[in-house]
């Protein structure tokens, strides 16, 4: 069973905020979204649409693409 949670303002900042990070990290490494997706076990289709907004990750997707590219913790600017 899906529950909806209402979005803040915090919580679209942050979106926002770890969508452009994760488009700069792409871009700076040159790295592919299948490539991420693969090091997520999950499908490219499924980093596309979190790029898009159209989805948001788990934690564990979070944590996973933050140790991709070698981060050693999570910040999410909320504003």
């Amino acid at each position: 069973m899906n529950r909806v949670h209402t979005q803040t303002i915090a919580t679209v900042r942050a979106s926002d905020n770890f969508i452009e990070w994760v488009r700069a990290k792409l871009e700076e490494t040159g790295t592919s979204e299948v490539k991420l997706a693969d090091h997520c076990n999950v499908e490219r289709k499924t980093i596309v649409a979190i790029l898009c907004g159209k989805r948001s990750p788990k934690l564990d997707i979070v944590a996973n693409i933050y140790n991709y590219f070698e981060e050693t913790e999570i910040r999410i600017p909320i504003k």
